[in-house]
């Protein structure tokens, strides 16, 4: 091997240790300035989505075409919020709105499904302002915005200010304050999802699921939201 290559492999490695050294130090610095009653939302959050995505793998996924369709949707999205959760306590923001965007898409198409024939969707886009109303009309173009990087803004997500007050692009993460209004457009999203998600567990009669329990805990995390201002 020579000493070019040598120099090469060293330069990766060099980066990708300093990046993942900075992304768990800022997470460490989010977790750190995060509200306690956020903290509390997310937690809850989290749990009960994954305590009924549990009763959902006790169940066959194959009986039909649109009932597969749904679980491939409804398992990425819930794949896709643990991503995106990591990425912004990481400060990796853009990429965290860009799946944002995915998850308002795949929500919808959930919701299209229960109205329409598969026929009729496929491979089309998902009417993502016919879910969500007053509250997706501004934020769908936000997110394709950023998706798009068709601001200057939107560099703001990568860049800081240099002790010589220049605004710089850098290709390692730092602590943004902007995470947390991040987190509040990933969670008011995913707060439509559990509410779709535990409503097609009730429909699909999954024996395991015990409605009193998740429907308690669903009406708390709701409660919650509306405290952190995540529904407004």
């Amino acid at each position: 091997m020579t000493n070019s290559n040598n120099d090469s492999f060293e330069n990766l490695f060099s980066f990708v240790t300093k990046s993942i050294k900075e992304r768990e130090r800022i997470k460490k610095e989010y977790l750190k300035n995060e509200p306690e009653k956020y903290s509390i939302f997310r937690l809850n959050s989290d749990t009960l989505l994954l305590s009924i995505a549990k009763h959902l793998e006790e169940e066959s996924k194959s009986s039909n075409e649109t009932l597969t369709y749904q679980y491939n949707l409804l398992y990425s999205f819930i794949r896709t919020y643990f991503v995106i959760s990591d990425l912004i306590f990481k400060s990796d923001l853009i990429e965290a709105h860009i799946l944002i965007r995915k998850q308002m898409e795949t929500l919808t198409r959930l919701h299209e499904l229960d109205k329409k024939p598969i026929a009729k969707l496929l491979k089309k886009t998902p009417n993502v302002l016919n879910l969500f109303g007053n509250a997706g009309k501004p934020l769908y173009p936000i997110l394709s915005e950023i998706a798009h990087f068709s601001s200057i803004e939107v560099g703001n997500f990568i860049s800081f200010k240099t002790a010589e007050g220049k605004i710089e692009p850098s290709l390692f993460p730092f602590y943004n304050k902007a995470s947390l209004y991040c987190y509040e457009k990933h969670a008011f999203i995913s707060l439509y999802f559990m509410y779709w998600l535990k409503e097609f567990v009730k429909k699909t009669n999954i024996e395991s699921y015990k409605l009193s329990d998740n429907e308690s805990k669903f009406d708390e995390i709701v409660e919650m939201a509306f405290e952190c201002k995540i529904v407004k």
